[in-house]
């Protein structure tokens, strides 16, 4: 897994590319509790290059939805490939994602 964090405006953009599994989900967790920690910035989390996630990627998922609401802030994942939005079925997390940018200002 590769990861790319970029800045425009209050939003972090963090792109990732590869696979999210147990191998990197805590590097993946850190990431995201940097974004939350370091000031008011909402989050999307690009998943055009994710071509994998196993539980532990969903739990970071999951996880990021959480800490967004313990912040006030909000996540929108970006991009979101047919395998890995299978995966997401499978959790009940499909439910709750935002797949637009432009959801960030309602």
């Amino acid at each position: 897994m590769r990861l790319n964090n970029r800045q425009e405006g209050n939003v972090s953009i963090l792109e990732i590319t590869g696979s999210i599994d147990i191998n990197n989900a805590e590097y993946l967790q850190e990431q995201i509790e940097k974004n939350f920690m370091g000031g008011e910035n909402h989050l999307v989390m690009d998943l055009t290059e994710v071509d994998y996630l196993d539980s532990s990627g969903l739990g970071q998922l999951v996880a990021a939805f959480k800490m967004s609401v313990q912040h006030g802030r909000k996540v929108v994942l970006a991009g979101v490939n047919e395998d890995v939005l299978n995966e997401m079925r499978l959790t009940r997390l499909d439910t709750n994602v935002d797949e637009a940018i432009g959801n960030l200002n309602s």
